[in-house]
Order: C-alpha cells, then sequence, then structure tokens
C-alpha cells in the first residue's frame, strides 16, 4: 500500500494526457466532451464484495442488500439518480462495457469472489486497491481501438434514437394515450405481421446489454403460458400499444408504446418508473420487443421449464376435516337409551 499501489493506482499514476490519448475513444468524445477540444472523461462504477451473516445487528442491517438478498459492502457508493439525469447516465452505457471487464478482472481474485469472513471487513479497502493496482500494471488496457468512421457512427445512432424516444414520450402524455378507451386484442388476433424480424445483436443494440433480456424469455412465459394478461392494440402501421402486467404487483398495469417500420424499432415508451429511458429500455419494453420480433417465431418455447407440474398447489387442496369434530359430531346424534 505504500511502495506499490499509488504508483500503480489513482490520479497519480497517470497523466492526463495519457487519459485522452490512450483510453478514450472517441465516440466517448462525441457523446460527452468536445469533439473539437479532447477531455478527459471517467466512468465510475462499484462492484459487490459479499460478507458473512453478523452477530451484530446493527451492523448486518446496514450490510444486508435487498436487491442481492445477502450482506455485502460496496468499494464504491453512488446516489439514486433524478429521472432526468438518469437519462442522461444512461449514454454511459453504450461505453461502459470497460466497467464490466473492470470488476470481472477483481473477481478474478477467487478471495474476491467468494463470501468473505467478517473479520476480513476492515481490510476490503485494501484489497481491492492491491488487485486493481497489478491490473493496471501488468494487464493489457482494456478499451480497445476503433475507427473514428464507426464512432461517429454509433454516436450518431445513439443520438437519433435518444430524440425519437423523447418525441414517442411527448405524443403518448400530450394525446392522452394511457387514458384513451381502447380495443385490447391478444396479438394473433391484432394484425402485427409488419413487426420487424431481429437477431440477438440487434436486441443487443437496442437494449444496450444483456440484462432485460435475460428477462424477457421468463416474463413473456408468465403472460403467454400463466395467469397474467397481456393485450395489445395496433393504431396504425408505425405504432402500436401494449398493456402488460407488472410482475411484482399482480394488481398494477403498464402501458407499452412502441414505434417502428419493416425493418427496425424507432422508438418506445413505458409508463413504469424506468420507461423514460432514451438510451436503453426496461424490462417490459425489452420483452415485447423480443416477443414480437424474435420469441414468437421460435415455437413457443419461452422460457425455463414449469417445475411446479410436478408439486400440489396447496391452494386448490381441499382442508382436511378434523376427525375430532366428526366423532364429537357423530355421538351428539346419538339416542339416549
Amino acid at each position: 500500500m505504500t511502495c506499490f499501489v499509488p504508483y500503480n493506482l489513482g490520479f497519480e499514476h497517470i497523466t492526463r494526457e495519457d487519459v485522452i490519448n490512450d483510453h478514450t475513444r472517441h465516440l466517448a468524445q462525441t457523446l460527452f466532451g468536445d469533439i473539437d477540444k479532447s477531455q478527459a472523461i471517467l466512468v465510475l462504477d462499484g462492484t459487490y464484495i459479499y460478507t458473512a451473516k453478523s452477530n451484530n445487528f446493527r451492523y448486518q442491517r446496514r450490510s444486508y442488500s435487498i436487491h442481492k438478498g445477502r450482506s455485502l459492502i460496496k468499494p464504491m457508493r453512488r446516489d439514486k439518480m433524478s429521472t432526468s439525469d438518469a437519462n442522461k447516465s444512461r449514454l454511459v452505457t453504450k461505453i461502459r462495457w470497460v466497467v464490466e471487464s473492470s470488476n470481472a478482472r477483481i473477481k478474478r481474485w477467487r478471495y474476491l469472489d467468494r463470501t468473505l469472513p467478517t473479520n476480513q471487513i476492515p481490510f476490503v479497502g485494501d484489497y481491492v486497491r492491491i488487485v486493481c493496482a497489478l491490473s493496471n500494471k501488468f494487464f493489457p488496457p482494456l478499451s480497445k481501438s476503433h475507427s473514428i468512421e464507426e464512432d461517429e457512427a454509433d454516436a450518431a445512432k445513439m443520438l437519433y434514437l435518444s430524440k425519437q424516444v423523447n418525441n414517442l414520450q411527448r405524443l403518448v402524455e400530450d394525446n392522452g394515450l394511457n387514458r384513451r378507451p381502447t380495443q385490447w386484442q391478444p396479438v394473433p388476433e391484432c394484425g402485427i405481421e409488419n413487426f420487424p424480424t431481429l437477431d440477438e445483436e440487434q436486441l443487443r443494440n437496442l437494449t444496450c446489454g444483456t440484462y432485460q433480456l435475460k428477462l424477457s424469455r421468463s416474463y413473456i412465459q408468465e403472460h403467454i403460458d400463466g395467469d397474467c394478461d397481456i393485450w395489445f392494440h395496433k393504431d396504425n402501421d408505425r405504432l402500436l400499444r401494449v398493456k402488460i402486467q407488472s410482475r411484482h404487483t399482480s394488481s398494477k398495469q403498464y402501458l407499452v408504446c412502441i414505434e417502428f417500420s419493416d425493418c427496425s424499432v424507432d422508438a418506445w415508451y413505458c409508463t413504469c418508473r424506468a420507461g423514460a429511458r432514451v438510451v436503453g429500455m426496461c424490462s417490459h419494453i425489452a420483452a415485447i420487443i423480443w416477443y414480437l420480433s424474435k420469441g414468437r417465431h421460435e415455437g413457443g418455447k419461452y422460457g425455463v421449464r414449469d417445475w411446479g407440474e410436478h408439486v400440489l398447489d396447496a391452494a386448490d387442496i381441499p382442508p382436511p376435516v378434523d376427525e375430532s369434530d366428526s366423532d364429537a359430531s357423530s355421538c351428539d346424534s346419538v339416542p339416549e337409551e
């Protein structure tokens, strides 16, 4: 921590010019900086280090993550952002793969990839710094060179999609599409044959990642094969409205709007909390686009196998008869001699 880490980690171990010249893509400069005046651009993110449960109840409450369902600590904290700030931050998704790769390098060290005992918590920060310094010193840079033409094309596409999504959001809100009475139909009766067919790579480009796509199969399986409702309404040849149930609250439904052409999905909007994203999309939009563009053409295999078919549902089993009550009633009915 004294003789090695300070020379290979932090702002002092590298010059600003080296960050700009060797670690900043033209795409990042186009989206976040000034293309005529090169700037140093940083992407900040944090990973999780899992820890064992503690007998100190106060610490256990502070370290327990409802999202992950276990105790953990974070080397870096990020406050929750507003919707507008989150929309701007979503542009980072296009270039944040380097962060995920950096986190993967940290977890290559098995000690940090496992559940640490609580007596190691005071040293976790030093362990992470040492591992990161070793990565900077001996591993090749994560950011690979791309042609300026490719970066400019990606940046132009991101900015165009952002504008289209914002326009669709205003269309929905200004015209009251989320409140207008509508004749909803199942997808076979809605006539959406002209919805574009997309492959996995095209879907990943739209969702800016794989997380929502991984949820899509299970989400659609619950709505198509299960008891959840999903309804469609085609306003015109370019605009589709979908009513879909929340996977967390059965009594809540969201309105999904998707604008499309014969060969591409051009814009989207959902009334859920994350539905106003201009880069990437919420799981409701991702599930609908995946189903219409790919899933329904795969023969009806949407998600994982439902093992519940081998288990009886307690709600469907009649309650057992209390034999003691039966015996008592029978005895009461016997006439006295």
